[in-house]
């Protein structure tokens, strides 16, 4: 376990210095990538997801360093284990939110839509039904409020459902 973190911190540090590369930043987004080797841990299926074009486009710049790096190894993305910081561009005033891979990727793809299904979303995306559930309760939460729904006073989705950010938020924890 220390060996593999040990690696990944080395392996930022060659992601960061190779040539072209300025830090570890890919077209704007900050990049942090973690590399287990699979013998030493549980085996877990990889859960399927389709990356929106604006983080393919980060992915694929680290699959290409990875690659020139180890030739002979697989990348195998725990999607379900990632960690986005997104600054809202969308809002009056910026804010910084700490989301889920999954929800990033759902907030991903109101840059080029501005209202969606449900339906829609999970089918683009290709998330299974308790992903996709567990990642619009969070952002569709009273609490947070980042992504609206149509029907706001139930906990729970139909396919045809809208959804659209909310272009009011605010949160009540900034003063």
């Amino acid at each position: 376990m220390f060996e593999d973190m040990t690696k990944s911190q080395q392996m930022m540090s060659d992601f960061k210095n190779r040539a072209g590369n300025t830090g570890n930043t890919v077209r704007g987004i900050e990049v942090g990538v973690e590399i287990l080797t699979s013998g030493h841990w549980p085996f877990q299926e990889a859960p399927k997801c389709a990356v929106p074009s604006t983080l393919k486009a980060v992915q694929d710049t680290f699959n290409q360093f990875y690659k020139q790096k180890f030739s002979n190894r697989q990348i195998n993305y725990l999607y379900s284990y990632g960690a986005v910081m997104v600054q809202s561009t969308y809002l009056k005033k910026a804010f910084m939110f700490n989301l889920s891979f999954y929800q990033c990727a759902i907030c991903c793809m109101f840059n080029d839509n501005e209202k969606l299904t449900y339906g829609q979303i999970q089918a683009e995306l290709g998330l299974s039904d308790t992903d996709m559930k567990e990642s619009m309760m969070k952002l569709c939460n009273p609490k947070s409020g980042i992504v609206k729904k149509e029907n706001a006073k139930k906990p729970v989705f139909g396919k045809d459902e809208k959804l659209w950010l909310n272009a009011e938020y605010n949160s009540p924890n900034i003063r």
